[in-house]
Order: C-alpha cells, then structure tokens, then sequence
C-alpha cells in the first residue's frame, strides 16, 4: 500500500513537487522511503498521483508527479459535523472518526456546559489531514471557528436541513442534500438552548441509548451520510 500525503500544491503531469520538512521527515524517517520510492500526492483540486522521490535533503524533498490516479469527485451529500465543545481527547476522536466518514464541514459549537472554550484548531487540523491520508478521500473537511447557537441559527438561513440529535426526538430520514447534525455536550443542552435550537432545528432520535457526545456524533454522522 503506497503512503497518502496531502499537500497544498498544484500537481501537474511530468512536474516535480516540493515537499516540506515536516512531509519530508515523516516519509524518510518514519515511512524509511528513499529516491525512486513511490508515493501518493493528493489534493482536492488536482487530484491524485502517482509520484517518485527524486531528491532528498534535511530540510525538503522533491519529487517526479509521474502517473494520475483519479480526479476528485463531489460527494453526492454534504455533510457538517456540529459538535459542542467537550474534553480535548474527544473531540480529536470526534475530528478523525468523522473525517473517515466523509464529513465534508466541522464546526465546534459553544454552549453553556461546554467544558472548555479553547481548541487548537492547528492541531486539529494536522488530525483531519493524517485521518484524510489514511482512509483514502481526496478532499480535506473544512474546520471553522468556533460557533454559538445564534450564529448558527444564522447560517440555517443558507438552507439545507439542520438536525438536532435529541432523546425525545423521532425518527426521521432527510430528504435535501445538504444536511448538518447538532451533538449536544455532556449534560445536553440548557432548556434556553433547546427552544433556540428548536427554532431551526429537526429534533431526531438515533439510539434508545444515552450516547456519550463522541459516540453520538460518531454515529449520527454515519447514519445520515446513508
């Protein structure tokens, strides 16, 4: 199995590509791959391809974009993952498992239980590009800053269907394209937060089970990406 980097780069056929430090130590240090090693370059709007190291140094190397592999395709549904901000530890689980599913949007949502109202959004993002690496899809999830439910109630205006994973919700199957799940934090929503949301929201049950936060969102990603 060939190694996946993503990089920012344009790819062109019969063109070199630079990687960076960071890039270079993980497919020589990590990976043990040396020049004429073969690799997976990749990106949204270029594509995938089939590349060859060329040059190795400490602080960059260059390789040979040789052969496309495929073109990247829009996913018929576009998926974003809401989540109120819980322990760090978690929402990572959160950011990886739902970029393996195909999220397309992540927006971090704080409420009034949330645990803790900073994230490193840097790191974040190293996390949805190692898990895009991995499970094989071309594009890299969008992850915003963080939210509040009345900015949120403004962004349902741009249309879609927004889905509030609730216990006293029912079961629903959506029918528009462009959908958003709402996981609430540990101790759910305040009763103040719940008629907001209930304002623009379709309130759904997933599980007869009280899910933790990670798991709901887990699981109500993959149900509604179906």
């Amino acid at each position: 199995m060939k190694i996946r980097i993503y990089t920012t780069n344009t790819l062109l056929l019969h063109k070199t590509v630079l990687l960076n430090e960071e890039q270079t130590h993980y497919i020589t240090k990590v990976m043990r791959l040396g020049v004429h090693d073969e690799i997976l370059l990749f990106n949204k709007e270029s594509g995938e391809f089939l590349c060859k190291v060329k040059e190795i140094s400490k602080k960059h190397s260059i390789c040979n974009v040789v052969t496309k592999i495929r073109d990247f395709q829009e996913p018929q549904i576009q998926l974003t993952c809401v989540f109120s901000i819980i322990k760090p530890k978690n929402v990572e689980l959160i950011i990886q498992k739902c970029t393996e599913i195909g999220v397309t949007e992540i927006i971090p949502l704080e409420t009034t239980r949330t645990n803790d109202s900073k994230l490193n959004i840097e790191r974040l993002q190293k996390i949805i590009i190692e898990a895009s690496e991995q499970c094989g899809r071309l594009d890299i999830p969008k992850i915003t800053e963080i939210m509040t439910i009345k900015e949120l109630m403004e962004l349902s205006k741009n249309g879609g269907e927004f889905i509030l994973l609730h216990q006293d919700g029912i079961n629903y199957k959506p029918t528009n394209n462009k959908r958003l799940i709402i996981i609430g934090p540990e101790g759910g929503f305040s009763e103040k937060e719940l008629k907001e949301l209930e304002n623009f929201t379709q309130k759904v049950q997933i599980s007869k089970n009280i899910l933790r936060a990670e798991t709901a969102a887990i699981l109500g990603c993959g149900i509604f990406l179906l």
